[in-house]
């Protein structure tokens, strides 16, 4: 049964909001926000031979030197080459009525699903939109990118879940009644217990995301449990520009919806 979260309320009635940073998120007043949807317009546009293409540049990207080499000796984030390696073991295991979608596609979704995907996360919030502004280019995870977000768009389907959640281990704030989207690929999942072990992962007190998923009959994600390396996860992976709204928020839970008036379904690429 799925778990309705109900907002905290303090003896005055009304609802306790979180005292923390806010969420790094896009807003559709941002002065660049054309020049950004021309970016992933493109990259969702890459082009490939054929699966063979797919892979063959997918690896040569994954394994070029400056995603292949540890930054640290100890460091335990897996590199982009390592996840490669991940997704090519996993691929081997998969049945042939799991490969519903191109072998590129499938070894993009697994290597989001290692610890490479705190890194890749990490880069286009750190480098992507700073880069893009300055020359409207961001090349690093080109391929990656491309096939990723056809990956969902080839699985996308309506959900039959109401509830998504997400776990942070941070405190954050969304302003009220404002859309935003997204920056990055968001990683969520049905079963709001797995969201509470995220939060609770840093020993401090952390923000979860409840999103009501009910009017998405359109939102770009899909369910990547058979292609993940931690199925129990229950992972839905969200693409970046789906757009939400903020209905409410209390100190820890920030409670979102799928606007029904959705603003870059409509965008044409």
């Amino acid at each position: 049964m799925e778990e309705i979260v109900e907002a905290a309320i303090t003896s005055t009635g009304a609802a306790q909001k979180p005292k923390g940073e806010m969420l790094d998120v896009f807003r559709r007043d941002d002065p660049n926000f054309d020049k950004f949807q021309k970016w992933y317009c493109e990259i969702a546009n890459t082009k490939f031979k054929d699966e063979n293409d797919e892979l063959k540049q997918l690896k040569e990207e994954a394994c070029r030197p400056e995603n292949a080499e540890k930054k640290r000796p100890n460091q335990s984030t897996k590199t982009m080459c390592e996840s490669y390696d991940v997704a090519a073991k996993k691929y081997e295991k998969l049945t042939e009525d799991q490969k519903v979608i191109s072998a590129g596609k499938r070894y993009a979704l697994t290597m989001y699903s290692t610890t490479f995907a705190n890194k890749f996360n990490a880069d286009l919030r750190k480098d992507v939109y700073v880069k893009i502004m300055i020359s409207g280019k961001f090349d690093q995870y080109r391929v990656f990118n491309a096939l990723l977000l056809q990956a969902l768009q080839s699985l996308q389907k309506p959900l039959k879940t109401t509830f998504l959640f997400r776990g942070l281990t941070d405190l954050f704030t969304l302003p009220d009644n404002k859309s935003f989207f997204f920056k990055t690929f968001t990683s969520t999942t049905p079963d709001s217990t797995v969201a509470n072990k995220f939060i609770s992962l840093s020993g401090r007190p952390g923000t979860r995301l409840q999103f009501n998923v009910t009017e998405a009959k359109d939102l770009v994600g899909a369910e990547i449990i058979i292609f993940s390396e931690f199925s129990k996860e229950n992972e839905v992976l969200l693409s970046p520009f789906n757009e939400f709204k903020l209905d409410r928020q209390d100190k820890s839970t920030l409670f979102m919806s799928y606007p029904k008036d959705q603003y870059f379904r409509n965008y044409k690429c």
